[in-house]
């Protein structure tokens, strides 16, 4: 039931724009790369360089991922992990599957010096969850979210101009790298830490100049190996502040060989499978005709979902409904309001916004404030 807060790349599935790498090999072709702004960091501009000449030649990429979403509200992690498969230039797939949470692996967090998220009030780690099995997969022309919990599926059709770019800005964003003229375009970049000869990881901050990322986050932090061009670990902030989600890539393999590629696979990983039995949504993605408003479908009514009253509901029971109702969970905010006059009202809705009766449209966004202690 819980989704990734970047499921509004569905929209936009699996890591940066494919058009951006082929822009960036263009540019590495012609030269060494467009002029230099005076305003900006010499040596983050030629981390910029870097990145986008290193990542301009993938056609195939594939790897392990491990994503930790915390919840700094209510001191939860939540941790799955899985692999991942790119081709260019607009197929992705991502699968993500639960952790075990096991006593050993609890207790190693406990232990003093470990170094995880921990409660700013209390010091003690944050309460572990595992993630709940999921796939992304993307063909080019839609994007298929598949969540075995709630044995759900959505399938989002890309509006024409959407296909062949930006197939990678949902669950691995900042794969592959934007020229650097177009990076400090779309974001506010600043070089945390320089590479060296002994470490070729360098640092990067980036916080979003255009509506369309600041709607998805607010903060990215990349550690990049600049001898590959490739990520090691992405972070990236909810809007609200309130959440965070890390994205580890591991045992990258780049350009392999067909055979290489579809290992442990057997198939195109880039054809979903919706299991028999799941309830499949059907969105439409062409903003200037519907506004993402849903697909009618065959023997459903022609009025969409609204939003239910979810006032003294746990956050849980509330998150639940709503993601079950369409409403993405990126989409969903939570606030802590006052404190509670019962403890049995602790965590529970105490104002949404907007309105019970509300339509549910694919950009809807909710704001839930919560009693407190």
């Amino acid at each position: 039931m819980r989704r990734s807060f970047l499921v509004a790349g569905l929209l936009a599935a699996f890591g940066i724009s494919a058009t951006f790498a082929q822009q960036a090999e263009r540019s590495r072709q012609a030269g060494p790369g467009t002029k230099k702004r005076a305003d900006v960091d010499p040596e983050l501009w030629r981390v910029l360089q870097t990145w986008s000449a290193k990542s301009s030649g993938i056609e195939r990429l594939k790897g392990k991922i491990v994503q930790r979403t915390y919840d700094l509200t209510f001191s939860v992690e939540r941790l799955g992990s899985g692999e991942f498969w790119f081709e260019s230039p607009d197929k992705g797939r991502l699968d993500l599957a639960p952790i075990a949470i096991t006593n050993q692996r609890v207790k190693a967090r406990a232990a003093r010096g470990a170094k995880v998220m921990r409660d700013k009030k209390t010091g003690k780690p944050f309460e572990l969850q595992t993630e709940d099995e999921q796939s992304w997969v993307c063909d080019g022309q839609r994007v298929t979210s598949i969540h075995s919990q709630d044995k759900s599926a959505m399938v989002l059709t890309l509006p024409p101009g959407e296909r062949g770019r930006n197939i990678m800005n949902g669950p691995l964003p900042f794969l592959f790298a934007l020229p650097p003229d177009q990076a400090i375009k779309r974001f506010r970049l600043k070089l945390l830490k320089p590479p060296t000869q002994r470490d070729s990881i360098a640092t990067l901050q980036a916080e979003p100049l255009q509506v369309k990322d600041s709607r998805a986050w607010s903060e990215a932090k990349v550690m990049l190996d600049t001898r590959t061009g490739l990520p090691v670990h992405v972070q990236l902030t909810k809007p609200d502040g309130n959440t965070t989600v890390t994205y580890s890539f591991l045992d990258l393999t780049v350009n392999s060989r067909v055979d290489e590629f579809l290992e442990n696979v057997g198939r195109t990983p880039f054809k979903p499978s919706i299991p028999r039995g799941f309830t499949v949504k059907v969105m439409d993605g062409d903003a200037d005709a519907r506004e993402g408003q849903p697909v009618v479908m065959p023997q459903k009514p022609p009025a969409g979902p609204v939003l239910p009253n979810l006032i003294g509901l746990s956050h849980e029971e509330a998150e639940k409904e709503l993601v079950r109702l369409g409403v993405a969970k990126e989409n969903i905010a939570k606030f802590p309001g006052k404190p509670a006059v019962r403890d049995a009202d602790i965590f529970k809705v105490r104002q949404q916004k907007p309105l019970p009766g509300t339509p549910i449209t694919l950009a809807i966004r909710v704001s839930l404030q919560l009693w407190t202690r």
